[in-house]
């Protein structure tokens, strides 16, 4: 579908929203075109396929703005924040565990 050369138009997507990508790794390039291309939000997220679906997701309801540097602001695509009912961490090389920010 986000092929240069695809026709977008032919596929009828009026009644997304947005797109849950994951799986897999996502650039910023191909997030940027795939959104531009179907006028549609790329929701990204992360999640252990060996234990669960989804742990996280950048949030649907973010301004344009906000959203475009979640997308972009840090070279790849952000995985987002925990969704219900998950708690995450980030460790250091030593196992411990960072503070937010």
């Amino acid at each position: 579908m986000n092929h240069s050369k695809e026709d977008a138009s032919k596929y009828n997507l009026e009644n997304f929203s947005h797109i849950i990508c994951g799986a897999g790794p996502l650039t910023c390039e191909v997030a940027k075109n795939f959104e531009e291309k179907f006028s549609l939000r790329i929701v990204h997220g992360y999640g252990l396929s060996e234990t669960t679906c989804y742990s996280c997701f950048i949030p649907i309801d973010l301004p344009e703005a906000e959203h475009f540097q979640w997308q972009n602001g840090f070279g790849y695509p952000a995985i987002g924040i925990p969704i219900y009912w998950n708690e995450m961490e980030i460790h250091n090389e030593q196992g411990q565990s960072q503070e937010e920010n």
